[in-house]
């Protein structure tokens, strides 16, 4: 499903606009969630509060980013470009936190080689090295989303190891309802930052002048809405089963296989055989993270 809203969005001419329309018409889906819960949030600690604000701004920049990512470049590059590097950089952030010794030597090695396999994903054909692949909007944007996934999970991660002790919601209701909970507050957050992006119209968010003269689909923005939060809902309960976060991010890119096939074989994108075997390689990596 991840990979089938990607493919959606990048049907739909993506913007910022359609994007904050999805996480509306999904954070509205969610609301009701908020209400039944509401004794609940009388104990969240301060900290989950302030995570929860920064999530959303992280969240707001990883749409943000694909969105421009999506305008400028191919679905085949930019999709695996923006999901395979927060794989490098949690694990990264992790370590300098003191947590590496969570992360197995097989877990990241097939990471990095995930990382190397998104290399040659831009080159059409072997050995056509050119600085302007990976110099460009398209990289830019996409890098970007990279930082703001990285940035989410790891906010995400943090808030909801506190949720889940015992002396907070741990104790009174189940991983299911404490992961959606967040998430409708994660919603409303996220919201709140894509309006402010768009209203101070931030230079680097909007430096590709989209045309701002198409109609923004409602009905099939907040249907990607909807699989948007429901793919995210199941990752955040993931979170409470792992050892650490990045095996989380590593595990999504599950889907890159089917990203690029679909940018490959339905929007006929260029360099076909060399990304599909660019993607094998990410499998690979990511079949070492999965048994590391």
């Amino acid at each position: 499903m991840h990979a089938g809203w990607n493919f959606f969005s990048k049907r739909l001419y993506p913007t910022s606009e359609v994007y904050m329309t999805a996480l509306a018409g999904g954070a509205l889906i969610l609301l009701p969630l908020i209400f039944i819960y509401w004794p609940a949030l009388q104990t969240f600690p301060l900290r989950v509060w302030m995570l929860l604000l920064g999530a959303g701004f992280f969240q707001a920049l990883y749409f943000s980013g694909l969105a421009g990512a999506y305008r400028h470049g191919d679905l085949s590059i930019a999709y695996p470009v923006a999901r395979t590097l927060p794989v490098l950089l949690v694990l990264i952030i992790s370590y300098l936190l003191g947590r590496g010794g969570q992360i197995s030597p097989q877990a990241a090695a097939g990471s990095v080689l995930i990382v190397i396999a998104a290399f040659f994903l831009p080159m059409r054909y072997f050995g056509e090295f050119r600085l302007r692949n990976y110099f460009n909007l398209t990289s830019l944007f996409a890098l970007m989303a990279a930082f703001g996934t990285m940035g989410y999970s790891l906010l995400d991660d943090f808030a909801l190891q506190l949720l889940r002790a015992p002396k907070v919601l741990g104790s009174s209701i189940s991983i299911l309802e404490i992961s959606y909970l967040y998430l409708a507050l994660e919603a409303v957050t996220s919201v709140l930052w894509m309006v402010l992006f768009l209203l101070v119209d931030v230079k680097l968010l909007s430096a590709d002048s989209p045309d701002r003269s198409r109609t923004t689909p409602i009905l099939p923005s907040v249907l990607m809405g909807l699989m948007i939060y429901v793919t995210y809902g199941l990752v955040l309960m993931s979170m409470a089963y792992v050892a650490d976060v990045s095996y989380v991010v590593a595990f999504r890119q599950v889907s890159l296989p089917i990203g690029v096939l679909l940018g490959l074989l339905i929007l006929h994108e260029p360099g076909g055989w060399l990304r599909f075997s660019a993607v094998v390689f990410m499998v690979a990596g990511l079949i070492l993270i999965a048994t590391g």
